[in-house]
């Protein structure tokens, strides 16, 4: 797929056979095969650098559910404060529209 672009962008008619190619095969192969080198090599270094890519998946999908819930209860505390500061107790269930529960 790729040499036919680069025919089309070369406008090659040539068979493949024909001199013509050596040069461009060359470039292609060359520059195919260091551009996929980098790829990897920044997505390794890339996931090196992430906190969760020293665990196991099972356990860094667990670190993500206890960053969530650390989240939500952060946010179940400060909306218990706003309640407190306005005067009405704080509930301990979410209320849902206009019915609280």
């Amino acid at each position: 797929m790729l040499i036919s672009l680069l025919a089309v962008g070369l406008k090659l008619a040539l068979p493949l056979s024909d001199k013509g190619w050596r040069l461009p095969l060359r470039l292609a192969s060359v520059s195919m095969t260091i551009t996929v080198a980098l790829i990897a090599a920044i997505g390794m270094a890339l996931s090196a650098v992430a906190p969760w890519s020293r665990l196991s998946p099972p356990r860094a999908h667990a670190h993500r559910l206890h960053i969530a819930r650390e989240s939500v209860a952060n946010l179940l505390r400060q909306r218990d404060i706003l309640q407190l500061r306005r005067g009405t107790p704080p509930s301990s269930a979410p209320c849902v529209g206009r019915v609280c529960g």
